[in-house]
């Protein structure tokens, strides 16, 4: 009996296997072609679909194959009921196909009601984007840059408003808010890593020390050392010193007759410590070569000197064109309070939107949001939250790490920054600060066809 009831077994397996191994084709053509689990879900369902109407189809030749079997007597010869036979043949195929279409209906219900879930939590994604967005321009807002000018001045001159205007000088007062004074920042910034390149010049010049910084390491150093000074202020230079020891050298240099005669000693390149007492350092130097922290104290008294003689100290820079800009302003006293709060809030919404499940926003999406919120940042801003970035941890370092946050490389947060008027671009060469910074990620190229900057296009 079992030689006659193998072979029928055998058409059956043979076509259920043909079956399996079209649908296996097709899902595995599916998966390869479409990368979003929509057209996968689609394609699940056609050859689900497919399989059903197989089964459906294949029911009713079922007797057939059974009939031209040689154990068709045996059948008939059982149960002499032929239509009852033939309908025991079909039913077990038939039921298989309302099967797969039952769960083909609570797969389709499954599906709609989880792209409702979706569809509801985007929105909800969305809203508090745009909520966020609000808040950021608003934050843009209430920024502000005062501004003291005395009428009688040079044009070009930069006055502490701390200063005791005399009282046969007609000053008025100037506030800008929004994001004009982003200028202003980058501008004053610019001037403290320039002074501190003027610093290192006259430190080696009249210490006979020589200090290389020319690598990026080096740079690093330069940017987090003088971000640090324009978040915090001049008074942080204090801070690499004993408090007792550097007391009486912070308090003369204040002095404007002093600070002339400090200068007249440095022109005449003395070393620093043959006019007055240095304290003692308590804290590594920046440049290992710079044995005695020497180099805080030239930067002290190039930014003090300007202060008090209106005047850059022998500076050429990009932006002194720009200086006008800067009359009356506080220089140097610190920005922190008032940019800590528009930094905080910048990263969380772009952490928000980039750190989000992908399953419920795909990353083209993020990429949108995101590109709405660079658009509200000018190319002032972008550049100066690139050197938060490089000036460490203490502010931006969570912007780009590696194994961590891309929120540079993957979502271009910096995309439309100026890089000509920046001495680490200038120096290091545009390609070689591409480089380091795609560094961090070594996924780079698998996101799109964009180039890092804008600039990068022309």
């Amino acid at each position: 009996m079992l030689c006659l009831i193998l072979p029928f077994f055998s058409k059956i397996l043979l076509i259920c296997t043909s079956i399996f191994v079209l649908i296996y084709i097709i899902t595995y053509f599916l998966n390869f072609r479409n990368k979003e689990k929509r057209y996968i879900h689609k394609g699940y369902l056609i050859v689900a679909g497919l399989l059903a109407i197989s089964f459906l189809i294949f029911a009713f030749f079922a007797p057939y194959f059974i009939f031209i079997n040689p154990a068709k007597d045996l059948f008939l010869s059982a149960n002499e009921d032929s239509a009852a036979t033939i309908y025991n043949l079909m039913s077990p195929f038939i039921a298989i196909a309302a099967a797969i279409l039952t769960f083909m209906a609570f797969w389709v219900q499954h599906s709609a009601n989880n792209e409702m879930l979706k569809n509801n939590e985007k929105q909800n994604v969305e809203k508090q984007f745009y909520e966020m967005l609000q808040i950021h321009k608003q934050n843009v807002k209430e920024l502000q840059w005062e501004n003291w000018t005395i009428q009688s001045s040079i044009a070009d001159n930069i006055l502490n408003i701390n200063t005791i205007f005399p009282s046969n000088n007609q000053y008025s007062y100037h506030q800008i808010s929004g994001y004009r004074i982003f200028e202003l920042h980058l501008i004053e910034y610019f001037f403290i890593e320039e002074s501190l390149l003027k610093a290192i010049n006259i430190l080696q010049r009249n210490e006979n020390i020589t200090i290389n910084y020319k690598s990026v390491e080096s740079w690093k150093k330069i940017i987090s050392f003088s971000y640090d000074i324009y978040m915090q202020g001049i008074s942080s230079l204090k801070k690499n010193y004993n408090k007792q020891s550097s007391k009486n050298f912070f308090d003369t240099i204040n002095d404007k007759d002093k600070i002339i005669k400090i200068k007249d000693n440095i022109d005449q390149k003395n070393p620093l410590n043959t006019f007055t007492t240095l304290p003692i350092s308590i804290k590594k130097p920046i440049f290992q070569e710079d044995k005695n922290n020497l180099l805080p104290l030239y930067l002290y008294f190039l930014l003090s000197y300007f202060k008090f003689n209106m005047q850059p100290y022998d500076i050429n820079l990009s932006y002194s064109q720009n200086y006008k800009l800067l009359r009356g302003a506080n220089l140097f006293s610190g920005h922190y309070d008032e940019l800590n709060r528009y930094y905080r809030h910048l990263y969380q919404t772009v952490k928000i939107v980039a750190n989000y499940d992908s399953k419920i926003i795909s990353y083209d999406e993020k990429r949108k949001f995101l590109r709405m919120l660079r658009a509200q940042l000018t190319s002032d801003e972008q550049l100066l939250l690139f050197y938060n970035w490089v000036s460490g941890p203490m502010y931006g370092e969570d912007w780009e790490k590696q194994n961590e946050n891309h929120f540079f490389t993957e979502y271009r947060m910096i995309h439309n920054l100026n890089p000509e008027n920046s001495n680490i671009f200038i120096e290091l060469g545009y390609d070689n600060i591409i480089m380091w910074i795609k560094s961090f990620n070594p996924d780079y190229n698998d996101y799109d066809n964009h180039p890092l900057f804008e600039f990068e296009n022309r």
